[in-house]
């Protein structure tokens, strides 16, 4: 018999309840109320969206490069 209990995991949005999303990611944000939770698609680009530019420079796939307009002469 063995001590350890297994914990079941449910494939469920933090933030939406929605269980028939085909993709999660984990959200990490200092001062946002959804850290450290799965969210689909769609909750984590709304919360994305919200963060600072420091914040989101910290995540890989966002291009932290301000793009420059070009001045006309």
């Amino acid at each position: 018999m063995s001590l350890i209990k297994p914990k079941l995991l449910t494939f469920m949005c933090a933030k939406c309840f929605n269980e028939k999303m085909d993709k999660l990611a984990w959200f990490v944000s200092k001062n946002s109320i959804w850290n450290e939770s799965f969210l689909c698609r769609l909750c984590f680009h709304k919360a994305f969206k919200q963060l600072t530019n420091n914040e989101k420079g910290e995540w890989a796939f966002y291009d932290n490069r301000r793009i420059s307009k070009p001045v006309r002469q």
